[in-house]
Order: C-alpha cells, then sequence, then structure tokens
C-alpha cells in the first residue's frame, strides 16, 4: 500500500477525515493497493498476540474481574 492510502487510512480510524476522503484518497491511489500474502500473515501473527496478551493481562483474582451474568444487556452491546 502506498503512503497516501496508508495515511488516509490512518487518518480515517482517528476521525480526522470522513469516510468520502478516504474513499476518495483510496480511488485515486487504488494502483498502490495490493495484496501481500507475508503481510496477511504478518498483520495476523501480531493480531494473535494481541490477543494472547489481552489473555494475559485478565485478571486472575475473579474478584477483579469486571461482574456481568449472561442475558445483561451490558454484555451484549446495549448499555
Amino acid at each position: 500500500m502506498g503512503y497516501r492510502p496508508f495515511l488516509a487510512a490512518y487518518r480515517y480510524r482517528r476521525d480526522m477525515i470522513s469516510q468520502d476522503e478516504l474513499v476518495e484518497t483510496c480511488s485515486a491511489h487504488s494502483s498502490s493497493v495490493r495484496f501481500s500474502e507475508p503481510e496477511t500473515r504478518a498483520f495476523a501473527k501480531w493480531m494473535d498476540n494481541q490477543v494472547e496478551m489481552a489473555r494475559e493481562t485478565y485478571p486472575k483474582d475473579s474478584s477483579l474481574a469486571l461482574a456481568w451474568t449472561e442475558g445483561d444487556s451490558r454484555s451484549e452491546g446495549g448499555g
């Protein structure tokens, strides 16, 4: 991926530009966006590591864990 689409994606993710601006930039530079097997594997490995780190840092003492019950609307994204 070229610099401009990458920067646009970063700026969009940070709420610095609109979705329309992201699409416009990516469309204008679509030739620099292509599939990469090594990058896909690297990202998958990074994601797996992030999940494992989160699991390792979750409180081992159940009294420190966030309380919720099955069916609790907060646990289902309700609020």
